[in-house]
């Protein structure tokens, strides 16, 4: 029998190998292979544990060498571990079986095992090196359940799952271990619990209906994964149109909640994957500075930033134009490849990005409606009033050039916002909310039936393909004078998103104006 452990301080999760060496000297418990000051201290918890479960630290000098020798490790999970493997050192018979057992979790003194966080990384890393079992406190199994049957569904491994072992303290543990072919296998992973119905109210609560073209703007964003920048005077809705926009987003795959746990289990110990039914926004304010957008590296530590922490989910940018110049200008790399790059001295780290950034923003810097745009048709003659814009033009035009034109470029669709009110009164919202839900789900299948993806997932070769095989779209594209290649695709994306919307499964002219009529250089926005 061999003892493992996770590892848990490398961007890709991996397997530790747990040796024990033992010599007749002045007895001494030492732990090797770069240690963190926690897993240093785990000598103190292993040998108080071990008095309290009723077993003997053997008077002999101990070496623990946790291999591989060369990485950093981290976290108190390791305790179990190596406590199973000292005593399991003194147990020839047991340690002869070809079995290969993970263990991860926290001792107290008093011998219990405690929760010691990173689920996801200990599940998948035990599931991909194919061993046997593993160990975990009881009160981590409703996750793991949760967390096995995720990793089955996304299909990461054709082997089977490790058997999962719950264990309330480092006595049952041993047990487990004497008794492990035995041990009957775990059950299936547990359902979660997420009431739809209630949520879908409690959403429907906080909303208020839009007006027809930010709808169709939100919607059509939505079923694509497309980038929006909505752009209005104070108090139009640009802000709630973001909240409508969270609520619409699908529910994602397995494979999607799986790579969201792992990353955000870099930042914090614990992924909430209780709250992982659709898909994750992150919302940044203004002040964000870019390295928490792009992330850091240390010699000892990887923490991603919030561009990867929204991958497969919503980057909600508030007062877009607000943001410093390096924390636009960080955007480039995600919204173009879907990754960012973190460069230090000793190397690069690059991080999945794929997110769909939605940003708003005013015109101005007194947020007011600015006299060169014309009044919107649901303000003519209703007795309501835009609140004018009072700054200077020269004052207007270096507020719109802080939105840089390759920025901009990237932008899928760009929406100028009048008014959030709807012509005339709608029903219940939560009712307008599952409706809406229900239809970008279906558009959603169509689109991967028809495409293969979703349109703003297309890569550049993919598009150019489509529009070879459809001789009319390159007529549509030479009718509308498309500036350069990265607009001309975007127009593409966007067309086929809407004639989803439209019940369609091929854009026509129509869809072709008006995704054309959303590219930032028809606002005089991107020369």
């Amino acid at each position: 029998m061999q003892i493992f452990a996770p590892l848990t301080s490398e961007q890709v999760p991996g397997i530790q190998r747990i040796e024990i060496a033992s010599s007749f000297q002045l007895p001494s418990f030492q732990i090797i292979g770069l240690p963190s000051p926690e897993v240093a201290e785990a000598k103190e918890r292993i040998r108080a544990a071990l008095e309290s479960s009723g077993f003997e630290l053997p008077k002999r000098r101990i070496v623990v060498n946790l291999s591989p020798a060369s990485i950093r490790k981290r976290g108190t999970g390791l305790d179990l571990s190596m406590a199973l493997a000292v005593l399991l050192q003194k147990n020839e018979e047991l340690a002869a079986q070809d079995l290969l057992v993970a263990a991860w979790g926290e001792l107290g003194l008093d011998g219990s095992v405690k929760s010691a966080g990173q689920h996801a990384r200990a599940l998948y890393s035990v599931w991909e090196a194919k061993l046997d079992y593993l160990v975990v406190p009881d009160e981590d199994l409703p996750r793991l359940k949760i967390l096995q049957r995720w990793i089955n569904g996304g299909h990461f491994f054709k082997h089977p799952s490790p058997t999962i072992i719950p264990v309330r303290d480092l006595r049952e543990a041993w047990n487990a271990l004497k008794h492990l072919p035995q041990l009957p296998q775990t059950s299936e992973a547990m359902m979660e619990c997420f009431t739809d119905t209630a949520e879908l109210h409690a959403a429907a609560a906080r909303l208020l209906p839009l007006s027809p073209s930010l709808e169709r703007a939100v919607s059509v964003a939505a079923i694509g994964q497309h980038h929006l920048l909505l752009l209005g005077a104070k108090g139009v809705g640009k802000s709630h149109a973001m909240e409508w926009l969270i609520q619409l987003q699908p529910e994602c795959s397995d494979a999607l909640k799986i790579h969201r746990a792992l990353l955000s289990e870099l930042v914090r110990s614990t992924s909430q994957i209780e709250n992982q039914r659709t898909s994750t926004f992150r919302r940044v304010s203004p002040t964000v500075r870019p390295s928490a957008l792009i992330g850091s590296a240390t010699n000892s530590w990887i923490r991603p930033g919030e561009f990867s922490l929204a991958h497969g989910g919503l980057l909600i940018a508030d007062e877009f134009p607000e943001w410093a110049r390096d924390s636009r200008e960080a955007l480039r790399e995600p919204l173009e490849s879907g990754r960012i790059t973190v460069t230090r001295a000793k190397g690069s780290v690059e991080f999945p990005a794929r997110f769909s950034l939605a940003a708003n923003g005013n015109f101005c810097p007194c947020g007011g409606w600015p006299p060169d745009h014309p009044i919107p048709i649901e303000f003519q003659n209703s007795g309501r009033k835009l609140p004018r814009c009072t700054c200077t033009p020269r004052s207007r035009n270096d507020y719109k050039a802080r939105l840089s034109g390759p920025i901009l470029d990237r932008m899928d669709l760009v929406l100028i916002v009048g008014s959030n009110l709807p012509e005339k009164a709608q029903g219940a919202t939560h009712e307008l909310l599952q409706r809406l839900r229900e239809r970008i789900v279906e558009c959603q299948r169509n689109a991967r039936e028809t495409w293969g993806t979703l349109p703003g997932f297309l890569t550049a070769p993919e598009t150019e393909a489509l529009i070879s095989s459809h001789k009319e779209w390159e007529g549509h594209l030479d009718r509308l004078n498309i500036g350069n290649l990265r607009s001309r695709h975007k127009t593409v994306r966007l067309a086929l998103s809407l004639a989803l919307w439209d019940g369609e499964r091929e854009p026509g002219i129509t869809h072709f104006l008006e995704a054309s009529s959303h590219r930032p250089e028809r606002f005089g926005l991107c020369e």
